[in-house]
């Protein structure tokens, strides 16, 4: 099953976590900067972990270098 995601990254936290918004959207929080792919790889990270898949299954399509995102995640529907 794919999914797209459109997702609100803060940086440079605290603490890691990730929201459903009322509106559909998502937040996250990652505690790496946003220098060298750090930030982008943690966010992978985090949504692989809540959708239980790999992170190979969870590709930015748009908003790389901007701190909201497009995310497709691949994962199975049990």
């Amino acid at each position: 099953m794919n999914e797209i995601l459109e997702v609100k990254v803060k940086t440079n936290s605290k603490t890691r976590s990730l929201n459903k918004l009322d509106d559909g959207t998502w937040s996250a929080s990652v505690m790496a900067l946003p220098t060298e792919g750090k930030a982008n790889d943690e966010l992978l990270r985090l949504i692989a972990r809540h959708y239980n898949t790999k992170p190979r299954n969870v590709i930015i399509k748009r908003g790389r270098k901007n701190p909201i995102k497009l995310i497709q995640v691949t994962y199975e529907n049990n």
